[in-house]
């Protein structure tokens, strides 16, 4: 493609995220030692992924808003002299605001329309499927 790689993200599925890419410069003060940090991550420990030949950092921000929490994946890699960021995010209901027989064990359900426990390692999982499908273009 014309951003110089490509990635497999589906589309459909339980843990299927939204996703964005921003490209940041060598100096940006949102990225140390090549991961990408912010007041909301800050203490997240960083995971080094890496498929082939190519590093990446990544690092984790569940965010609450209005009775769901914004499971975000930041994966950050470098080419040249930019950072590639690539954002993937989740939304995840509080089970408490639903009528749920028994309340999932996490806390968190995949939909507002369903009971089922949000699986923090099975979308964690998916995010490491769709990184390993990562590949520079040009």
């Amino acid at each position: 493609t014309s951003l110089g790689f490509t990635f497999k993200a589906p589309t459909k599925g339980r843990y299927a995220p939204t996703w964005e890419v921003r490209f940041l410069a060598e100096n940006d003060a949102d990225v140390e030692n090549g991961c990408y940090i912010t007041a909301q991550n800050q203490a997240v420990e960083a995971d080094r992924l890496r498929v082939g030949d190519v590093v990446f950092c990544q690092t984790k921000t569940n965010e609450g808003a209005a009775g769901s929490v914004y499971v975000t994946r930041h994966v950050v890699t470098k080419k040249g002299n930019r950072y590639i960021l690539m954002a993937f995010t989740k939304r995840a209901v509080n089970a408490g605001m639903l009528d749920c027989a028994t309340q999932p064990e996490s806390g968190l359900s995949v939909s507002s329309d369903a009971c089922v426990p949000f699986d923090m390692a099975a979308y964690d999982a998916q995010i490491e499927q769709i990184i390993s499908t990562f590949a520079f273009t040009s």
